[in-house]
Order: C-alpha cells, then structure tokens, then sequence
C-alpha cells in the first residue's frame, strides 16, 4: 500500500483501486443483505456495458428476499437504495478502474 523506489506508480495505482473497489462492493453486499454473486455480477456487467442498468430482472436478483406485498412499499425503497449506492459505487471507480 506504500511506494518505494521499486514502485511502478501505475500499477500500485491500480491494485490499490481494485483493492478499495473490493472492499465497498462487499460493504454494501453485506450492509444491505445482497445476493452476493448476482452483486457482483450486476456491477461487472455495470462496468463493461457504461452504466448502471436500473430495468430488467438483473436488479431483482441481486436484492435480499422481501415481500412484493407489503403494503409499506418495502421492496421498492430497498430496491431504490441499493441503486443509489450503486451509482454511487459506480460514479466513484469507473473511471478509475480498469
């Protein structure tokens, strides 16, 4: 996580970012109860097509189970959060990231 002389700066650069890039991914996995190979897979192909795809059933699979019935509207505000932490996942590494 240190440079030294022997440092090749772009390289430490990346692994430090894919580190971190690590990390966050499984702190939000974690925080909000995620499907964990289906996060990892919604932000894989979140990188390589350019965006966060908020349509579809990718997003369904990745949520923890929750009612569609409740009344409270339960799944939709978690369904909402976890794209907003996305995003914000995503904004954050894109174009750092390889």
């Amino acid at each position: 996580e240190s440079l030294n002389k022997q440092s090749v700066v772009d390289e430490d650069w990346q692994k430090f970012v894919e580190k971190k890039k690590i990390e966050e991914l499984e702190r939000i996995i974690k925080d909000e109860n995620l499907n964990h190979d289906e996060a990892y897979r919604f932000i894989e192909n979140a990188f390589r097509d350019g965006s966060i795809s908020t349509t579809g059933t990718a997003m369904t699979k990745v949520l923890p189970p929750v009612s569609r019935f409740l009344k409270t509207g339960e799944r939709t505000k978690k369904r909402e959060t976890i794209i907003e932490k996305f995003n914000r996942f995503f904004e954050r590494f894109f174009d750092i990231a390889k």
